[in-house]
């Protein structure tokens, strides 16, 4: 699939430099003193070999420029890329719905200290063994007018029903609430049996009705369940596809039409520390996501995306480390268009989160949007050449992930038949050799640990079964790598 990804100049349309010559001088002159640089450790480079030199690769193989030029890029189209027209993002915060948090605070507290410390929406997680009960207790403890909510349960038609039960008569929650997620995000995070065709039907169904009860729109697509497998960029992006394909199909197979069922499904992406295909991967799914509905006949519905930090390269034996990486993660999901930002607190796989970490979490969002104004541009990426190439990449890498997984039936018969996971697990393979031989680093853990590190203990209660971390099992804690 071709995809085309626009520079856009002030009037809004796609245009290239006009000093193209410039460029090419410009672009000469920094092969000739990059290749001086590099040569005081390889005496071979050259000019024309500076840019292979340079250029790193994601887990999936693909590359990541360290330079680009109108050269390296396809053409560009006449069409942008699809954007939002929010400024900022939507800080949604994370409540873990349980009674065994070991936290001073109740998840109703949790919810309204939230909302006053800055919080724009709440995404409820009810966890596996937790009773519905429980998040009925935490709906019937804070106020529903004009909240937004994702509302996310391995059981996801009971829990809307909680939803519907809670709202009541005469509440009208905000129209981007989310009343649950696809039926084969739990299935993907426990390794389990892969629901039947009827059931992901009935549980589509139930979600759909459900949201009309309340008025609201959505149902989330996770592509986080992907990533927390091992999936790379592409690898989240094509789940995240076919995902959104098989959600379109079941609500298509009545009266609602196309438009209307895009309308309704939110997708969910990870946010990492590799701050370039962070800002790529949220571009290119706004195109992808846009190519499917165009090829569906639709237009003018852009995708909503829901960035969340990631949960594999949060680290247990230093989680103050993580308060970097979170920010570099968010700033990046902004930058690439994402519509709402939960940044997970820096010790969410060390220990129950408390208040002051919680705080520190929604803060990012708070810092990157009021005080460095990263929401103020729309796409700010535009016209960055390496950026635009590797949204290019990712987007075609992606697509063609997508392909495989619809040749072999769509999403669900894919998960059943087990090549998807198998590649997911590849990637994750590789992020591992990465880290062990230092060419990935994690800087407080396999580079500068702390001299008094405690081992870690066994995983808290995080809402999910546990992801295919990025820190290794076995690294020798007080002795500085460097």
């Amino acid at each position: 699939m071709a995809i085309d990804t626009a520079r856009l100049g002030a009037d809004g349309t796609a245009r290239l430099d006009a000093d193209g010559a410039a460029l090419v001088a410009e672009e000469s002159a920094w092969r000739e003193l990059a290749a001086g640089v590099l040569r005081r450790n390889h005496p071979d480079a050259t000019p024309a070999t500076v840019r292979r030199s340079l250029t790193r690769t994601t887990v999936e193989g693909l590359p990541v420029p360290v330079l680009g030029t109108p050269a390296t890029c396809e053409p560009v189209g006449s069409s942008p890329i699809p954007v939002t027209e929010r400024v900022g993002w939507d800080v949604r915060s994370l409540i873990l719905v349980t009674d065994g948090t070991g936290s001073t605070d109740a998840p109703a507290d949790q919810a309204r200290r939230e909302s006053a410390g800055g919080s724009t929406s709440l995404w409820l997680r009810l966890p596996p063994d937790e009773s519905l009960d429980v998040l009925a207790g935490c709906l019937a403890g804070m106020p529903l007018d004009g909240r937004c909510l994702a509302v996310d349960a391995d059981d996801s038609i009971a829990a809307a029903r909680v939803l519907v039960e809670a709202v009541g008569s005469g509440v009208r929650l905000h129209p981007d609430t989310v009343v649950g997620v696809d039926p084969f995000a739990a299935a993907v995070r426990s390794g389990g049996a892969v629901p039947a065709a009827g059931e992901c039907a009935a549980a589509v169904r139930a979600l759909t009705e459900a949201a009309d009860t309340l008025g609201v729109g959505s149902i989330a697509a996770d592509g986080t369940a992907a990533h927390d497998a091992g999936a790379g960029e592409a690898g989240e992006l094509g789940w995240m596809l076919a995902v959104g394909v098989a959600l379109l199909r079941e609500m298509t197979s009545g009266s609602t039409d196309v438009a209307a069922a895009a309308r309704r499904i939110e997708f969910r992406l990870a946010a990492t520390v590799q701050l370039y295909p962070t800002v790529a991967k949220f571009r290119a799914a706004r195109v992808l996501w846009d190519r499917v509905l165009q090829l569906c006949g639709v237009s003018g519905v852009p995708a909503r995306l829901h960035a969340v930090t990631s949960r594999p390269m949060l680290t247990r034996r230093d989680p103050e480390t993580n308060l970097l990486r979170t920010t570099v993660a968010a700033f990046a999901a902004g930058a690439g268009g994402a519509d709402a930002v939960t940044v997970l607190p820096y010790d969410h796989a060390a220990r129950v989160s408390g208040a002051a970490a919680r705080r520190w979490a929604r803060n990012i969002s708070h810092l990157l949007i009021a005080e460095s104004h990263v929401g103020q541009a729309v796409d700010p990426a535009a016209g960055a050449f390496a950026v635009e190439e590797l949204t290019q990449t990712l987007a075609e890498a992606a697509w063609a992930e997508f392909g495989r997984i619809e040749a072999a039936g769509g999403a669900r018969a894919a998960l059943a038949e087990g090549a998807v996971g198998r590649r997911w697990a590849a990637a994750a393979d590789e992020r591992d050799r990465r880290i062990a031989d230092g060419r990935q680093p994690l800087i407080g853990v396999t580079v500068h640990p702390p001299a008094t590190a405690e081992p870690p203990g066994p995983p808290p209660v995080s809402g999910w079964p546990p992801p295919r971390t990025w820190e290794p099992a076995d690294v020798p804690s007080g002795k500085d790598a460097s």
